[in-house]
């Protein structure tokens, strides 16, 4: 161990080089192989968090984030302007440093299994005190007990320090009982559970339910917590629509405590009408109605498609899939080629049906400025970019509808770039490429500025009902390569295809 430790502090003090920094992927890289390095030694775990600390700097001290604190903090800096010129040149390396570092360690913590290094890794950081700052530096930022309306959330909101910190204290908490603790007894998680309502393009509110969600592994206490603030929320949501309702039908003359409207009702036949049944399960972010008063309505979900490269897949839907794909020559069908092709899909898990889009869609068409469709609905998304909409399959929806948008869908996703093989093996990546990154701890909003893992998830049983749509009747050929051969299975395709470096899709 006495020659593993300079080792490691070599290794450590590289990752701050410009080679280091100019090359994403090997900071990556080290930070997925760091937590093993210490082989969960307690001299080398104290000597991988001893080298972080002296980064993890953040305004605590005041209430909420100053100009003075800002200068103090190079997190917190503003980019720089002509009144900060002050050692510019020295000042800029070293914050690029510093950046270098935090991103760094949110890469490791993020990356963080439940294995046993892990674990210890986690509660050196929690020894060492680091949780205890990050959730101080949290508390300091968030205002907490206030509402989502008050302007301090759009100040703390813009803190540049806030989307690291919920990050870092996602990773060291995720499945570690002391520290899930420690962030509860801090009395963060209503401002926590706030700000993950909130959109942003940085990605806060993702970000947010993240923490919430690593909060609840493995904790049955937080998990009961999280859920009743979250249903609290519902409930206050269902108390001011109806409030809201109560003001409408008030206006018509219809309201009296419901007697009135209850007479209406009986002069229309409608004996029976219950105002007080709620919508169970998903319902449309236009109009609110679901599958109960709306059976035969198909609703989709807002997703975005990125056209990626499927051996280049760890980056799928990053900019370096992207840039992998996007590079590869079109009319080879080896690695990059049409055949290797396919695409990523995220989502913000926000449902709507097909008529309210369209209706939708023409208002805004029609409005002094209008707007595209996929514009219109980024709104509706809560600010997060959507380019398509996948359909739900329901019991009571009309199979040749659901059919009808399904090749909508597809058509909107030809649009993105052409591409070969059959429509049921871009699903099939589809998922994998959605499992992997689950997997792997990547963001899933990166691209679309929004969706968080556990959106992302309950995208897993739509995809595979496009998958089985897709398969179509028991005897075509698609059907048969799928449940007899084991030819077309995303991995060994992958490989023939990077064997042979030539050649068409697997029939």
């Amino acid at each position: 161990e006495s020659g593993a430790r300079p080792k490691l502090e070599r290794l450590l003090g590289k990752l701050g080089s410009p080679a280091v920094r100019s090359r994403p992927l090997m900071m990556q890289t080290l930070a997925h192989i760091l937590p093993f390095l210490t082989h969960g030694d307690p001299a080398l775990l104290n000597t991988l968090v001893d080298h972080f600390m002296p980064f993890l700097v953040f305004a605590t001290d005041a209430p909420a984030p100053s100009t003075a604190d800002r200068k103090q903090d190079d997190d917190d800096v503003p980019a720089p302007t002509a009144a900060d010129g002050e050692g510019a040149a020295g000042g800029e390396g070293g914050a690029e440093e510093r950046m270098a570092y935090l991103d760094c360690l949110v890469s490791v913590v993020q990356r963080m299994g439940q294995d046993a290094t892990a674990l210890k890794l986690r509660a050196a950081f929690k020894d060492r005190g680091v949780v205890g700052r990050l959730t101080g530096a949290l508390a300091s930022t968030l205002p907490l007990g206030k509402d989502k309306d008050d302007p301090a959330w759009s100040e703390a909101v813009a803190v540049d320090s806030l989307p690291r910190l919920l990050q870092l204290l996602s990773g060291m908490s995720r499945g570690f009982a002391p520290a899930q603790r420690e962030v509860a007894s801090a009395g963060v998680l209503g401002a926590v559970h706030v700000l993950e309502e909130m959109a942003s393009e940085r990605q806060t509110g993702s970000l947010a339910e993240d923490l919430l969600s690593a909060l609840t592994v493995g904790n049955e206490e937080l998990r009961e917590e999280v859920e009743g603030l979250r249903q609290a929320t519902v409930e206050k949501k269902r108390e001011r629509a109806a409030a809201q309702r109560e003001k409408m039908l008030a206006e018509m003359g219809l309201s009296q405590g419901g007697g009135a409207l209850a007479m209406h009702a009986k002069a229309l036949g409608m004996d029976e009408l219950d105002l007080e049944d709620e919508e169970d399960g998903q319902v449309c972010v236009i109009c609110h109605e679901g599958y109960k008063y709306k059976p035969e309505e198909v609703m989709g979900v807002y997703v975005l498609n990125k056209r990626c490269s499927v051996i280049a897949g760890v980056g799928a839907g990053s900019a370096a899939g992207g840039a992998a794909a996007a590079g590869a020559s079109p009319g080879r069908a080896g690695p990059g080629g049409r055949w290797e092709r396919c695409f990523v899909t995220v989502t913000n898990m926000t449902v709507v049906h097909y008529s309210c889009h369209a209706q939708a869609g023409r208002a805004e068409r029609g409005m002094k400025v209008p707007r595209q469709e996929w514009e219109g609905a980024s709104l509706r998304n809560q600010s997060t970019r959507c380019n398509n909409l996948l359909p739900m399959r329901s019991a009571l929806a009309p199979s040749h509808m659901f059919s009808e948008y399904a090749e909508r869908y597809w058509a909107t996703l030809s649009h993105l770039g052409r591409h070969e093989g059959s429509r049921f093996r871009i699903v099939v990546h589809d998922v994998r490429l959605l499992l992997r990154r689950l997997a792997s701890g990547l963001s899933f909003a990166s691209d679309s500025g929004g969706g968080s893992a556990l959106s992302n998830v309950k995208l897993l049983p739509y995809l595979i009902q496009m998958g089985y749509y897709c398969l179509g009747d028991p005897s075509t050929t698609v059907w048969r390569q799928a449940s007899g051969g084991h030819s077309g299975t995303p991995s060994r395709s992958s490989r023939s295809a990077s064997a042979a470096g030539g050649g068409g899709p697997p029939e």
